[in-house]
């Protein structure tokens, strides 16, 4: 299989950090994992609009690195979506969407209108021992993921590092957003979870619609979040993915 330059873009709370065994597992490859403002080890942007600079941001690197496949989850999937529609809509991409946020989130409507809350909320986790943030975050990522057994520390340590100020306000504009793609020169793959208790199967649907079609792959077992609780399956997606774009280049 011919090397492969890939971009991984992270979802809400996450961090690049969350992809690094998706790295390790495509050695092979030259993987970059993406961080955005405000997450992991990546400092905040104070900005309006912030789904809009992540996209302007993100198309900036886009233009200047070589990227064969990106391979987004959830809301690293609506700033690449409105990254290649409104800066990048002669450049063809392989890309892979993992439960990507699209079209509004109407189960995160309570966060915009408890917004204040939720920044406090966030902002209190960086103030509380390790250990009492820790059980806080697992009870509320059972929201994400399916099973306790899959939640690790690096959601509570992801959690502790993101701006509250960003991430509250990331969640309001996810819950609000009208932003709607077209078709592009991009190929897209769209794998979701069956069991996601975020995003409903009409806003995917319609992501689908949007696209012109796509092929759909759905995990069974999985939520919101497969990189966790599908790793295997996952891999092994991103792999067939790969070489269907080495088959394609030959014919």
């Amino acid at each position: 299989m011919k090397r492969k330059n890939i971009l991984i873009l992270h979802g809400w709370m996450h961090s690049a950090a969350r992809y690094l065994p998706l790295k390790n597992a495509l050695e092979e490859h030259e993987t970059v994992c993406y961080e955005f403002p405000g997450f992991g080890d990546s400092s905040p942007v104070f900005k309006r609009r912030i789904l809009d600079c992540y996209a302007k941001e993100l198309a900036l690197y886009l233009k200047t690195h070589k990227t064969d496949l990106i391979i987004a989850h959830s809301m690293g999937g609506a700033v690449l979506l409105r990254a290649l529609k409104r800066y990048l809509p002669d450049r063809g991409y392989t890309v892979i969407l993992l439960n990507p946020v699209y079209g509004g989130v109407p189960k995160l409507l309570p966060a915009v209108l408890f917004l204040p809350a939720v920044w406090a909320g966030l902002w209190g986790l960086r103030l509380l021992p390790f250990t009492v943030s820790r059980f806080i975050c697992r009870i509320f990522s059972l929201v994400t993921i399916n099973h306790w057994k899959d939640i690790d520390d690096l959601i509570s340590t992801d959690a502790r590092k993101a701006d509250p100020y960003t991430a509250a306000f990331l969640l309001a504009e996810m819950a609000l957003d009208h932003f709607r793609m077209e078709r592009s020169k991009s190929r897209f793959w769209l794998i979701t979870g069956k069991k996601d208790r975020i995003l409903s199967r009409r806003s995917l649907k319609r992501l689908r619609y949007d696209l012109g079609g796509c092929r759909w792959i759905e995990y069974p077992q999985s939520g919101h979040t497969p990189i966790v609780e599908a790793f295997d399956r996952l891999s092994d997606d991103v792999r067939r993915v790969l070489a269907g774009m080495d088959k394609q280049v030959r014919t």
